[in-house]
């Protein structure tokens, strides 16, 4: 008896599988970047790009680097240049302390506390005394001025008073004074009465000037020699008043004093209407002075020159 054993084997590749999985992964697989030289490399990173900061400007812009090897460089370059800004030309200035641009329409305007007149009021049909700061040349008007003025007065009991007075400065700051010549007839009695003061305007307008003033007042005993002892007496004075020219040609004018006479107190207010004919004003109205008890008023006509 005969036993025949047969054995097959069959080999078949072991890796028949794994290569083709092998070779679909390198397909897919991108292909190694080759070696470069690290110092090129860094060296470029470390380059310094070109740029100037005066008046041009160089921008560099780089590609982002391929995955699949060394590609070319390219370069983008912008040119930025900066033009110095134009200067603007200033207005001129205008003709005066104060700065601002000239109008041709009008004169420059003037300072606020700078103040011109008219030679009187309303010359040349112009509103009020002093000149609009807005309008006019200073060369035409008067920076200092003045003006005078005699008036009489009827008071009861027989009393006549006659007065003198002037004012001289700018239309901000004067000096003034006053004079008035009291007489009694039948007694043969006679008195002055005056005061003098520095006054300031804080309200100087064409139509309006407003004025506070500071100063002495006096008493001068004038009687005939020999009719009695003389008396003579002197003290302060502070005043307040104003002139208004509303319309051509009347002048509206008003005064009221505080003072004293040694220790007497002293009250006077007046008040006056005009009428102006170029640089004469004819005026009436009414003077009242009070010493302690004794008032010395009555109504009262004058004539003023602008000067």
């Amino acid at each position: 008896m005969m036993t025949l054993a047969l054995t097959s084997t069959f080999s078949a590749p072991a890796s028949a599988e794994g290569g083709r999985l092998e070779q679909a992964r390198k397909t897919a697989r991108p292909s190694p970047r080759p070696p470069q030289n690290r110092q090129q490399s860094s060296a470029r990173q470390n380059q310094p790009v070109n740029r100037t900061q005066r008046q041009t400007n160089i921008y560099s812009r780089r590609p982002p680097s391929s995955r699949y090897g060394p590609q070319p460089r390219v370069a983008t370059y912008y040119v930025v240049r900066r033009r110095p800004a134009p200067q603007a030309v200033p207005p001129p200035n205008a003709l005066g302390p104060r700065q601002g641009p000239v109008e041709l329409d009008k004169p420059p305007p003037r300072p606020p506390f700078q103040r011109f007149v008219h030679r009187y009021p309303y010359d040349s049909r112009k509103p009020g005394w002093v000149v609009d700061p807005q309008d006019g040349n200073p060369t035409d008007h008067r920076r200092i001025s003045g003006r005078a003025q005699v008036e009489g007065s009827y008071l009861r009991g027989g009393l006549i008073r006659s007065g003198f007075a002037a004012r001289v400065g700018s239309p901000r700051l004067d000096v003034d004074t006053q004079l008035s010549f009291y007489l009694q007839p039948p007694a043969q009695d006679a008195m002055y009465l005056g005061d003098t003061g520095l006054n300031i305007a804080p309200v100087a307008l064409p139509r309006l000037v407003w004025r506070v003033g500071l100063g002495a007042r006096y008493m001068i005993d004038a009687r005939l020699p020999g009719a009695g002892p003389r008396e003579y007496a002197a003290g302060w004075n502070m005043s307040t008043g104003f002139d208004a020219f509303p319309a051509r040609p009347f002048v509206i004018s008003a005064r009221v004093d505080r003072g004293t006479l040694y220790r007497t107190t002293v009250w006077r207010a007046r008040a006056t209407v005009g009428i102006t004919h170029k640089r004469f004003e004819l005026f009436a109205g009414y003077d009242h002075m009070q010493i302690e008890r004794v008032a010395l008023g009555g109504p009262l006509l004058g004539l003023r020159a602008w000067l």
